[in-house]
């Protein structure tokens, strides 16, 4: 019970994972491909936005790396 339970918080965690990640990439693509045509306002929250996206991508790593340790346990 508890290592099916493990094992879906990772599944759950590995998605959210790809999505922050591919967000992130995305905000830094969008402001590479058009920063010409941006503010300074909007090239800040691009920015600033693609790498909050990425920070939380790290942390959900870290997160599922923690859950991995445990379910080797059992």
């Amino acid at each position: 019970m508890q290592k099916d339970y493990l094992k879906a918080k990772i599944s759950v965690a590995r998605t959210l994972m790809q999505i922050f990640a591919v967000a992130g990439i995305l905000h830094i693509f969008y402001l590479a491909a058009s920063y010409r045509g941006l503010n300074e306002i909007q090239i800040l929250f691009f920015a600033s936005a693609g790498a909050v996206y990425l920070i939380a991508a790290v942390c959900l790593t870290l997160r599922i790396l923690n859950l991995a340790e445990k379910l080797d346990e059992f």
